[in-house]
């Protein structure tokens, strides 16, 4: 099982009592996520809103905030905190669902009154089966928004390796 899914199962659990024969306990797992947060706590904020431990996403909001606006204090682009926001929803939001509406995230068209699929390749995402994703932002905000995406994508990567260094030592491995 993967941290992701250890730590959703844990976060939901009723029985947070440690087990001292087993550093597996859901205690464990939700320990080992919050000294991984020292590192990084962007990466562990997005596993606990993907998870459903955090229902509202605020504190992932006001980090990706943050960061969009010292992103573009670096490149030379002018940005406010609200616009900032604005954007580190619409990326959180495409990242969280980017299958596109068109076709239910297939790539192909729907053939209609049929429950089949055509053979032509969805032209609202031309068979990427996501949300056009630059199509969502003005032009000038883009590179800022691509950027925003990437460090979201790079930090949900790292959030289960991070939070297993910390049971590493005590696993069977």
């Amino acid at each position: 099982m993967i941290f992701e899914d250890r730590y959703s199962k844990a976060v939901r659990s009723s029985n947070l009592k440690s087990k001292p024969e087993t550093r597996q306990s859901d205690s464990d797992i939700i320990g080992a996520a919050g000294l991984a947060a020292k590192h990084s706590p962007l990466a562990i904020a997005l596993l606990r809103f993907f998870v459903g431990g955090d229902k509202s996403g605020a504190v992932v909001v006001e980090q990706m905030t943050r960061m969009a606006i010292g992103k573009a204090y670096r490149i030379d682009y002018q940005i406010g905190e609200a616009a900032a926001s604005i954007i580190a929803r619409m990326v959180l939001d495409w990242h969280r669902d980017s299958a596109c509406k068109s076709c239910g995230g297939h790539g192909f068209q729907v053939m209609a009154n049929a429950p089949m699929l055509s053979d032509q390749r969805c032209q609202t995402c031309g068979g990427s089966a996501k949300r056009p994703f630059d199509l969502m932002f003005q032009p000038e905000r883009l590179e800022l928004a691509r950027w925003l995406l990437d460090e979201v994508e790079r930090e949900t990567s790292i959030a289960g390796p991070l939070a297993m260094v910390s049971l590493a030592s005590q696993l069977d491995l």
